[in-house]
């Protein structure tokens, strides 16, 4: 799995979607260009996951317990 460390400023385009830096885009893996999944992170912060890896982490949220 890519994992960026650095920070980078995105914009919206007009219709509101997320343009991403070429920088990241060119070092998402083949299968992930397709689908990503943002989620808030800490403090300003987003998380960009490719759906696979996502589907991962769902996957062991829930299966904990909600007690």
């Amino acid at each position: 799995m890519t994992f960026f460390t650095s920070e980078y400023e995105c914009k919206l385009d007009t219709k509101g979607r997320l343009v991403l830096p070429a920088k990241i885009k060119s070092n998402l893996p083949e299968v992930s260009t397709a689908e990503l999944v943002i989620r808030k992170g800490f403090e300003p912060n987003l998380i960009l996951y490719p759906m696979v890896e996502y589907k991962k982490i769902h996957h062991k949220i829930s299966s904990l317990s909600e007690f």
